[in-house]
């Protein structure tokens, strides 16, 4: 919060995820908006690493700390035994542990706290849970959707609701270099990629809202998994905001407000915006930095298009057309999920 006080931060941030919408928006509204986001949903400071023995003691530490008095998590005797390996990592919400357990197992344990967070929090146990008694019955048609061992809620006080969740270990899919030269691999990864969202829409009748390159993995058999849905939200739904940079400034309106998206056109632009980023290795700012137009916007959105066609047509001209059609600015000329 006191980062966000300065006037010249928001402008950057204003500036990255709206682009051209800036003249027509009440600047002193949405800056109050995001400094009241940002604020709500925060990342712990944990522990250091060796200060940490088993799972026990990390949930232990954390019932220490003020905000947190009151934490009550009963895991199940098994996993008390997990011995933390590594800190994988913070994300906007969760943070990830590599834990090894008695037997020679690993999995992953991700931790986060939230003021904000219950109704998330609820929203993506809910469609974990769905997924896995789904998987259970039709383990091939959900293998592209992460599944858990099991999720847990952190009931906290004054509010704030926590959530540890256990799943194996997935690693990225993003690589420097990116894939332009092993087209079969990367085939291979949309496919999964799309078949996941495609049950995640048809099946569990949502849309994703939050696709990007950090939340599309692979297994150890090199399938490609679509995670992290604390975002999703039923068809129809009021939709949540997601990650800004994956979402195009023309699904907004004048008031830089997000509208219903029935058709899914959303996650469309997103999708295709995160496979351009994962077959060139590069990461979403270099990408923009590569365009003649670098501001978020219309014209940055086609250039960006026509260069994946003209790149992909040796190898996968029909996905580059693909790519590039979901890179529409506006949603109302934007192909729906499913035409995707």
């Amino acid at each position: 919060p006191q980062e966000l006080e300065q006037e010249s931060y928001f402008l950057k941030i204003l500036n990255l995820c709206y682009g051209e919408m800036l003249e027509e928006m009440n600047l002193m509204e949405l800056r109050i908006q995001q400094r009241n986001d940002l604020r709500d949903c925060r990342v712990l400071d944990l522990p250091k690493r060796e200060d940490i023995g088993s799972l026990e003691m990390l949930l232990s530490s954390f019932s220490q700390k003020k905000e947190l008095k009151g934490t009550s998590v009963k895991l199940d005797e098994s996993l008390k035994e997990g011995k933390i390996v590594a800190k994988l990592g913070k994300g906007a919400f969760k943070t990830a542990f590599l834990v090894k357990f008695p037997d020679g197992q690993t999995r992953v344990i991700s931790i986060g706290v939230s003021k904000k967070g219950k109704e998330d929090i609820l929203r993506e146990n809910e469609v974990l849970r769905s997924i896995r008694e789904k998987a259970v019955k039709k383990p091939e048609q959900f293998k592209n959707l992460q599944i858990v061992d099991s999720a847990y809620l952190l009931p906290l006080r004054d509010s704030e609701f926590g959530q540890v969740v256990v799943s194996q270990m997935y690693t990225p899919f993003f690589k420097e270099g990116g894939y332009e030269s092993e087209p079969q691999q990367f085939m291979s990864f949309v496919q999964g990629c799309i078949e996941g969202l495609y049950q995640f829409r048809t099946q569990l009748n949502r849309n994703h809202h939050d696709i990007k390159p950090a939340n599309m993995m692979r297994t150890d058999k090199n399938d490609c998994v679509v995670m992290d849905f604390g975002s999703a939200t039923l068809l129809g739904s009021e939709p949540k905001e997601g990650t800004a940079l994956y979402i195009s400034p023309g699904d907004r309106d004048k008031n830089g407000i997000l509208s219903e998206d029935i058709k899914g056109t959303r996650d469309v632009f997103a999708m295709s915006l995160s496979l351009i980023s994962l077959y060139y290795g590069k990461e979403y700012k270099d990408i923009l930095n590569d365009c003649k137009n670098r501001t978020r916007g219309k014209k940055c959105f086609d250039e960006l298009a026509r260069k994946i066609k003209k790149d992909m047509q040796k190898t996968n001209p029909l996905l580059g057309k693909l790519l590039a059609e979901g890179l529409e600015y506006n949603k109302k000329k934007r192909m729906s999920f499913i035409e995707f």
